[in-house]
């Protein structure tokens, strides 16, 4: 595994990112640095609910990146 910076390239954390905000809306798109951190926060805040509702949350962001056709096997650059 290389390193992280690698995994989430600008073509994929940008589709990534717009999939993720048709679920979850104040999800935006930020620069390298500021977007593990804003994940971090966006998923802390939205997924800190009860546990079934996060789970409802992370179902709709699965779908959603499936229809969108992006998964672990995208290589956006």
């Amino acid at each position: 595994m290389g390193l992280i910076k690698d995994i989430y390239l600008p073509g994929f954390y940008n589709k990534f990112a717009d999939t993720v905000q048709e679920v979850i809306p104040a999800f935006d798109n930020k620069e390298w640095k500021d977007r593990i951190k804003h994940t971090t926060w966006v998923f802390h805040e939205s997924l800190n609910a009860d546990f079934p509702a996060a789970v409802k949350l992370i179902e709709k962001i699965i779908k959603q990146l499936r229809a969108d056709h992006l998964g672990e096997d995208s290589h956006l650059n």
